[in-house]
């Protein structure tokens, strides 16, 4: 494997920030590479619940950690996870309507930006001038966490259910006419156009849609299908950290390097995805074999 970086952009599990806040991974030599532009850490919606749920004194050491690398340099962050599976069944639309794609957008400036909805818990303008540790303070709130999980519930994409009734039709996995229809409904009644013409889906376009869609051109869709496909051979519980775990899904279908918990990295494996993330275990083997 080639570990020189290019400059690559890395997504880290939320163990290995607490890694290098603790000192427990080589953080000179991380830092070394994020300032001269070698490496790009990404952040997403995850770190800030996760960041949330360790006690003190520890969050606000990690947490003031990426405040720490932040000062310095630029940190993206991945975008939802309806936001871009949305983007990539409509351009799986478009193209098959031969007409014009728009990108997914994975990344955003700020946190405000990586979400489509709207988290009542912060006023936007003023969440785009707070510091992530600012942000994980406010996440612990209570309201906080019932608005996600009001959110995470209102999105055909977050639908567990939905999922494993369409792969309990086969001992198998998954069947291709499933995962289609379920594309379908993910990509809604309205499309848009690069030009800015709404397009009407009609049955027609739908059973167009339906014989045209490729799982494989979506990577994001496709990681979702895997990651559940694994999950249901291990213990298919509808377990909370599961839900989130699917911003690892985003991270891994657009960044270069990322890093994910047992649980993901072992559902992937088992549901056969194409790529591969690193296990959070990896990481300081990775940074020391990094080539500065």
């Amino acid at each position: 494997m080639d570990y020189s970086l290019k400059p690559s952009t890395v997504y880290l599990d939320s163990a290995n920030w607490f890694d290098l806040a603790e000192a427990r991974a080589n953080k000179e030599k991380f830092e070394l590479c994020v300032k001269n532009g070698l490496m790009v850490p990404v952040l997403s919606f995850i770190h800030v619940l996760e960041f949330g749920n360790r006690d003190e004194p520890y969050q606000s050491r990690a947490a003031g950690y990426v405040d720490y690398i932040s000062s310095f340099a630029r940190i993206p962050w991945i975008c939802g996870f309806p936001a871009v599976v949305h983007a990539e069944v409509r351009n799986s639309f478009l193209l098959c309507m031969d007409l014009p794609t728009l990108s997914p957008c994975p990344f955003s400036e700020h946190l405000v930006d990586s979400l489509r909805e709207r988290l009542p818990w912060f006023d936007r303008e003023v969440a785009r001038t707070l510091k992530f540790s600012d942000i994980v303070k406010m996440s612990t709130s209570l309201g906080s966490r019932e608005s996600y999980s009001l959110l995470r519930k209102s999105s055909p994409v977050f639908d567990i259910s939905r999922l494993r009734s369409i792969r309990k039709k086969t001992s198998t996995g998954y069947v291709v006419e499933d995962i289609r229809r379920y594309a379908v409904d993910v990509l809604g009644d309205r499309v848009e156009t690069d030009s800015g013409i709404v397009i009407e889906v009609t049955s027609e376009l739908r059973e167009r849609f339906l014989r045209y869609f490729d799982p494989s051109d979506c990577p994001a869709f496709s990681n979702k299908l895997a990651f559940f496909e694994g999950w249901s051979l291990s213990s298919g519980g509808e377990e909370p950290s599961m839900f989130e775990d699917l911003f690892h899904l985003v991270a891994l279908g657009y960044c270069d390097v990322v890093f994910v918990d047992k649980g993901t990295w072992e559902a992937l494996k088992k549901g056969k995805a194409s790529k591969l993330p690193f296990a959070h275990r990896e990481f300081n083997a990775w940074l020391d074999r990094v080539s500065v």
